[in-house]
């Protein structure tokens, strides 16, 4: 008997009647994000226990509000979020699968490529599920321009634009590749089903108040990615256009309704936030996953990899004094 737990994802009942506990380690801005869609998760019977825990306990009284449990709970075939600095993303993660958990890790995955694989190897070999959160690629409008490109609604794809302002302060101790632009370098190589950019190129524009980056990337045969993505911007803009031969589509990532298909709008056919599909998805891999192929070791290496391999040229300027 099959069953449907939301987005077309499916897994046993049997499964189903098995909920897994959930601990979330790091409780800033992102982790109470996953602690809010778990807690919605919970009420569906897939989820069993919630945990978590943080360094810092100042986060303490809205993760209890949430129902969850303070405590760095370890147990064989749980499921643990890891949304710490990412140097610390490896001793955490090694502790957690070497106790046999299931991992899904904020990205980039590690700080180091050799981290990672050796993470994926305990993965491997301990039987357990590792996921690495690149967040969009559970967006409704990238789901669904998967397969308008794959009907060829839009012909060949020629060019992918993606642009990312954000207003968030320039903050010294964080990359803004690492932060913003991983996620829309990512969507280039998904789209074009997992390829690679045979050459990259970038721009940094800084000033005291603002960053901008400007990334393109070039992929076989003549397709074009362009990433342009900053901080201390005017207004919050999150869009992505995707160019083919016979057409165009067009995705406002703060929409979660509709996308334009060659200057008409068309409803989703989800309209479930991302993070609530990616962590969906993070369950059923789990219930699934001794006959589900691990198909996420590629997508997490190039995200670690991506300030190595880009070629970017820096650019400071004095911000401009206005009268």
């Amino acid at each position: 008997m099959k069953m449907e737990i939301g987005l077309d994802l499916q897994c046993t009942s049997e499964a189903i009647l098995m909920p897994i506990d959930v601990l979330v380690v790091g409780i800033g801005r992102w982790g109470s994000n996953h602690l809010q869609n778990l807690s919605k998760l919970q009420k569906n019977g897939v989820i069993g226990q919630l945990f978590a825990w943080d360094i810092s306990q100042k986060n303490k009284d809205y993760a209890e509000h949430l129902g969850a449990i303070w405590q760095f709970k370890k147990k064989v075939g749980m499921a643990a979020i890891i949304a710490t600095p990412t140097s610390t993303h490896f001793e955490i993660a090694s502790k957690l699968i070497d106790s046999g958990m299931h991992v899904l890790i904020e990205k980039p995955m590690t700080e180091t490529e050799e981290e990672a694989r050796i993470l994926m190897d305990k993965s491997l070999t301990g039987g357990t599920v590792i996921e690495t959160g690149l967040l969009l690629r559970h967006h409704s409008a990238v789901k669904q321009s998967r397969k308008i490109i794959a009907k060829g609604l839009i012909g060949k794809v020629e060019r992918i634009h993606c642009i990312r302002h954000s207003t968030r302060s320039v903050r010294g101790d964080e990359s803004i590749i690492d932060v913003l632009a991983i996620h829309y370098l990512d969507l280039c190589c998904h789209l074009l089903h997992e390829a690679e950019p045979v050459r990259t190129r970038g721009q940094i524009d800084t000033t005291k108040s603002s960053l901008l980056c400007r990334i393109s990337l070039e992929f076989e045969p003549g397709i074009e990615g362009l990433c342009e993505v900053s901080w201390g911007a005017e207004e919050e803009v999150r869009e992505m256009k995707i160019s083919g031969t016979e057409g165009e589509i067009k995705l406002d990532f703060s929409n979660h309704q509709f996308l334009t298909l060659n200057n008409a709008i068309f409803q989703l056919e989800e309209q479930t936030s991302p993070l609530e599909a990616e962590l969906t998805a993070f369950m059923v891999r789990i219930i699934n996953h001794n006959s589900a192929p691990n198909t996420s070791g590629r997508p997490a290496l190039r995200s670690v990899g991506w300030k190595s391999r880009l070629e970017i040229h820096e650019i400071k300027h004095e911000d401009i004094q206005q009268h």
